[in-house]
């Protein structure tokens, strides 16, 4: 979004400052509200890349359900809700959780798809990385 916005800002395109500025601020906007929402569903992914599955099942891909925590955090969890994971952005790659955030992952999500009243959770979060 901020790119695109970036493209009114450029003197070949005949925008007004006005709309140039609104643009920008709409862009900025949108990601700051993103920064601050949670959400959940359903995707596949391929086995391969989860700490949880044997080898010999790493060509298929699998049923999941994700959670995203504003820009802190993605989860992963098996639909029998068994195995957890985060991902980690720095090494970019999914890491196992530990069996005992199995539950609070899911009522995560459940109130993300407003199953269930918002509670206060614990989920592990990967520390903050100094912006490039």
């Amino acid at each position: 979004r901020i790119n695109k916005a970036g493209d009114f800002v450029n003197p070949e395109h005949f925008v007004s400052l006005a709309e140039k500025s609104r643009q920008v601020l709409e862009a900025y906007q949108i990601e700051i509200e993103y920064g601050r929402t949670i959400e959940a569903y359903q995707a596949q992914l391929p086995a391969a890349q989860l700490p949880f599955v044997e080898t010999s099942n790493a060509g298929e891909s699998l049923q999941l359900n994700f959670f995203r925590l504003g820009r802190s955090a993605l989860y992963c969890q098996t639909l029998d809700t068994k195995h957890s994971a985060l991902w980690d952005a720095q090494a970019q790659r999914w890491q196992a959780l530990d069996a005992s955030y199995n539950q609070s992952l899911r009522s995560a999500m459940q109130v993300a798809w407003q199953q269930a009243i918002p509670q206060l959770l614990t989920l592990p979060v990967n520390p903050a990385v100094e912006a490039q």
